[in-house]
């Protein structure tokens, strides 16, 4: 009765929660109607002709205690298989895995005791879905999303800069500035970094100007840039950690925006109720955290 709850309460509809349990949305209901008349408590607010159902007060104040009782059943199966190590499942959009948390990865599998990590590269709507779920402990991505379960941190800030391809003559000077206009929305390689980022981009440049286009991530990047004038908006922790973009003739050259200092804020994401199994191994990351990342805050 309380993993149905616990179902229900994380995924805001009966149909959902029966997935995840593999079972009928008959039995999801009949279950959490026996465990309401168990503790003497409405724990859901049920609405006539509205999909999506909501916590009673009484079912807010007792799906913490529920969270607790399911990491208390995982850490005496646990038990028997005491190890000398931590773990934490963590994952990433693609732009975070490589250009910004090797080093962090690296510094959790050094440490004494290490900690055994489980990484992977997702979306971040879907990043944001398993932390709700407690899928994963801790992801980073860039933009925020409304969340009830999900605790936001921003941790890093990162200047986004313009890479266009140039033939091959055109020398690189850390102090290149391009003014807006001598970009041509046409040429752009445009990535969706967050909504933020999307609203600064349209105010400067034409939207209704067909971008050949649009991309989820720079990973294809290097295979795309052929012509020179094409360009995209980037944050500058790719610029050194991507292998070399040029196609014959051609190189990729960076460059300030002038009048602007456009950002792209890194956050981390753990769940408002983090499982007990992973509590040792976030404190270590947030410790690891604030060295790497001066002025970083849990």
């Amino acid at each position: 009765m309380l993993e149905v709850f616990l179902a229900v309460a994380m995924s805001r509809t009966f149909g959902k929660a029966a997935e995840v349990l593999n079972v009928t949305p008959s039995s999801v209901s009949r279950e959490l109607k026996n465990l309401e008349d168990e503790v003497g408590m409405l724990l859901v607010d049920r609405q006539k002709g509205v999909k999506s159902i909501r916590l009673t007060p009484a079912g807010e104040g007792f799906l913490p205690l529920v969270l607790k009782w399911q990491e208390a059943k995982r850490e005496i199966a646990d038990s028997f298989n005491v190890q000398s190590a931590y773990f934490l499942s963590i994952a990433a959009n693609e732009v975070a895995s490589n250009n910004l948390l090797p080093q962090l990865f690296v510094e959790l599998l050094e440490h004494d005791p290490p900690v055994h990590l489980k990484i992977t590269t997702d979306p971040t709507d879907m990043l944001y879905e398993k932390i709700e779920s407690r899928e994963i402990d801790v992801a980073f991505v860039v933009h925020q999303e409304p969340s009830r379960f999900v605790r936001i941190t921003p941790i890093f800030r990162d200047i986004m800069m313009i890479a266009r391809l140039e033939d091959e003559g055109v020398t690189q000077d850390e102090w290149l500035s391009i003014r807006p206009d001598e970009l041509d929305p046409a040429n752009e390689l445009y990535i969706e970094w967050s909504n933020e980022f999307r609203l600064w981009h349209d105010n400067i440049w034409d939207t209704s100007v067909a971008r050949p286009i649009q991309l989820l991530s720079a990973h294809l990047l290097p295979k795309l840039l052929k012509h020179t004038g094409q360009w995209a908006v980037l944050p500058g922790c790719i610029r050194n950690n991507l292998p070399s973009w040029e196609a014959p003739g051609k190189k990729v050259v960076w460059y300030n925006l002038e009048g602007h200092t456009p950002t792209l804020t890194f956050y981390k994401l753990t769940h408002r109720h983090p499982k007990l199994s992973a509590l040792k191994g976030l404190e270590i990351l947030d410790e690891l955290l604030r060295k790497i990342r001066p002025g970083y805050s849990k």
